[in-house]
């Protein structure tokens, strides 16, 4: 019987075969080394000099969509912080008592290239059954992840602006980003989409991983896109994928959807 499922499930299970076949052949894992970025999850206490901070490894980001416009809404909401006071106080070791801290998420390592993952499925539990949104929603062709990262908060506050995850702020299917030069143009999207995969600029396929302690490149192009048709139920997938001819230097995006493979458009 056939299943359907969704851009990230299909991208995990993907993952994990590949490093599953690595293994047995004694090789190391080359999603990591491509795709792995690392997380900072931050306790501030609010009342006191004392913060606390774990790290996780990621390989793909799960933004959420709803109520949001585009992308740098979404990412935004993925860096808030929120704040846990009085029934939800955060025991402080180095105080020996409760205290109110902000915790937030934020990226201390980007990967070599970021999978976006825009989380169009949910469940209705009133109506038990999986619902997809459709809702209009855009990201750019360049990305700059500097406001999201560790060092991009860091910088900000300094500053005394108001970074996306500062406390006083009133309120982040699969792209694929890579870090290089393309066109800043938008592009706009109300299907269902899967993961867009975004490449940083200025480094190439075999450029190693940053470490936090020196400077990392924060942009980003958008380099293909994982494209959902139909309903949370049933469905198709296809996707749209950068190439770039080296002979004459342009940029063409292909729609790849099963054996069809058809230009779109170019610069």
């Amino acid at each position: 019987m056939r299943e359907q499922h969704d851009a990230l499930e299909f991208f995990n299970c993907l993952v994990e075969n590949i490093d599953e076949a690595m293994k047995l052949c004694g090789m190391p894992k080359p999603v990591d080394h491509v795709l792995g970025g690392i997380f900072e999850d931050q306790t501030i206490c609010v009342d006191c000099p004392h913060r606390y901070h774990r790290e996780e490894s990621f390989l793909a980001m799960n933004v959420v969509i709803k109520n949001h416009r585009n992308l740098m809404e979404s990412m935004e909401e993925y860096v808030k912080s929120d704040l846990l006071d009085r029934a939800n106080a955060y025991f402080c070791e180095k105080c020996g008592t409760k205290v109110a801290v902000q915790k937030r998420t934020c990226i201390k390592r980007l990967p070599l290239v970021l999978a976006v993952h825009l989380k169009r499925f949910d469940y209705d539990w009133d109506r038990r059954i999986a619902i997809k949104s459709n809702d209009y929603f855009e990201f750019p062709h360049q990305l700059d992840m500097e406001p999201y990262t560790v060092d991009g908060i860091a910088k900000a506050s300094q500053r005394g602006a108001v970074s996306p995850a500062s406390p006083e702020d009133p309120s982040t299917p699969c792209p694929v980003v890579t870090r290089d030069q393309g066109d800043p143009s938008q592009i706009s999207s109300d299907s269902a989409l899967g993961t867009p995969t975004i490449e940083p600029s200025g480094s190439g396929d075999d450029t190693e991983p940053h470490s936090s302690n020196s400077p990392q490149p924060t942009r980003y192009t958008l380099r293909g896109v994982v494209v959902h048709s139909g309903q949370a139920s049933s469905g198709h997938y296809y996707s749209y994928i950068l190439h770039h001819n080296e002979v004459n230097g342009t940029y063409r995006w292909y729609k790849y959807d099963d054996t069809k493979v058809s230009p779109t458009c170019s610069w």
